[in-house]
């Protein structure tokens, strides 16, 4: 809730994606102060982004001038993270398994209270790793569900269909999405791959036999039908075209295309769900979000980015969006 009404952003709103949960435009002085007020069985926890905080309420006081000499920049969303109010004894234990290729594994243990799976490339390797501001607390923190976040710089589909990239893990070593749907058993997984599919289908296009459009729709489907295999809920995201590369805009064309062609065959309404998790639009008018070189993301982008996963895992979580059956 807002002090000024104004703000205000409930759970509805938020499940429904509504503008006044994402667009908070400050034009002169903002002084706003938000309240986090809790649903029945939960309480309030911490705020995530705020600038001064006093138990349940934060407060921004920023002056015109400071606002002017930001003007155009996106600031990191505010949160107000809640925790279920049961007795601790049925609570679910906070815990995060997360993996970076290049850091090694690393994992706290706890009950499990759900599992999130996030396969990933470089754009999600940057928040791999245990800790504060990593990409799974920011998804613990909102949804309480345990996180396995599993990234490796430039793969695609193909190679986490079939490549030995991914060790370290408790058991052994994990060599497919299906292995880490089998060891993990997560009931949301998030495919957050794409650039590097559009990358190599540019190449293609100039190599004989190279990776084709119908190639990478058949990979899709059978990266999905894994995650599948144990997942209610898969969440794809889309590719946006910022690289400036030759073929790089017909490539990405074909994997969007793609994606909507994958989710529109296999998303079950009230069973087994494919959701689009659009960041296609989330980024749009947003060039602060990339590097120079138009495909990697800037400090904003990759905050941006962690945001819109995070969003996208919360929403399934409250809006009932995925049914109970096995079809």
């Amino acid at each position: 809730m807002s002090s000024s009404g104004n703000r205000t952003c409930l759970l509805e709103d938020f499940a429904q994606g509504a503008d006044n949960c994402s667009e908070n435009t400050a034009i002169g002085a903002y002084q706003e102060t938000y309240y986090a007020t809790p649903r029945a069985g939960w309480q309030f926890d911490h705020w995530v982004n705020c600038v001064t905080a006093a138990e349940n309420a934060c407060t921004f006081n920023v002056d015109a001038a400071t606002v002017q000499d930001n003007w155009l920049q996106t600031m990191p969303a505010l949160r107000a993270v809640f925790l279920p109010s049961e007795p601790a004894e049925s609570a679910p234990a906070p815990f995060q398994i997360v993996y970076n290729n290049s850091q090694g594994a690393s994992s706290v243990i706890g009950p499990s209270a759900g599992m999130v799976l996030v396969a990933g490339d470089s754009l999600t390797a940057i928040w791999s790793g245990v800790g504060a501001g990593t990409m799974a607390e920011s998804i613990r923190d909102t949804t309480w569900m345990n996180v396995w976040v599993a990234s490796s710089g430039g793969s695609s589909i193909p190679n986490w269909l079939f490549e030995g990239w991914l060790s370290g893990v408790p058991g052994g070593e994990i060599k497919s999405l299906q292995l880490l749907a089998d060891f993990f058993q997560p009931t949301i997984t998030v495919i957050a791959l794409g650039s590097n599919d559009a990358r190599i289908i540019a190449a293609g296009m100039t190599t004989p036999n190279g990776y084709t459009p119908a190639v990478h729709r058949a990979d899709l489907i059978t990266a999905v039908a894994m995650a599948q295999s144990t997942s209610q809920c898969v969440l794809i995201t889309n590719v946006a075209d910022n690289w400036d590369a030759p073929n790089f805009d017909a490539a990405v064309a074909a994997v969007n295309a793609n994606i909507a062609s994958v989710i529109a065959e296999k998303d079950r309404p009230g069973g087994k769900r494919v959701i689009l998790l659009d960041w296609v639009g989330r980024q749009q008018g947003h060039p602060e979000y990339y590097a120079e070189d138009g495909l990697h993301h800037s400090e904003a982008g990759k905050e941006a980015y962690k945001t819109a996963i995070t969003d996208g895992v919360r929403w399934v979580q409250v809006s009932g969006a995925c049914g109970t059956d096995n079809d």
